[in-house]
């Protein structure tokens, strides 16, 4: 299938943009609120504390602005890499599990 979209691109039956929205699908949703829970172990006030300040949903337009005051070097392309993908990012979730800490992210 992906050769025959090519071939319509190359005798210009499809542009570009049309080709590549067959081949992989158009552009996701745009998130607007995180959730995030985090359980560290051993540490039940902490636990209590961190997920009262994230106990309701939080704007992405605040973590954008966090983004972008971040000046260090070694994170400067990871910052320019979540800028360019959290507004299309709706549906995603992270977990991340570890004998220290049992963190979920969530966009929607």
């Amino acid at each position: 299938m992906r050769k025959k979209i090519l071939k319509k691109i190359v005798q210009n039956n499809l542009t570009p943009q049309e080709g590549y929205n067959i081949l992989y699908g158009t552009v996701g949703k745009k998130g607007r609120f995180v959730i995030a829970r985090i359980r560290l172990s051993g540490h039940p006030f902490l636990n209590t504390f961190i997920n009262g300040l994230f106990l309701f949903p939080f704007p992405l337009g605040i973590v954008k602005l966090i983004m972008r005051f971040i000046r260090n070097s070694e994170f400067k392309e990871y910052r320019d890499l979540i800028l360019d993908l959290i507004p299309f990012a709706q549906g995603v979730a992270i977990s991340i599990v570890s004998k220290e800490a049992i963190i979920k992210i969530k966009i929607i």
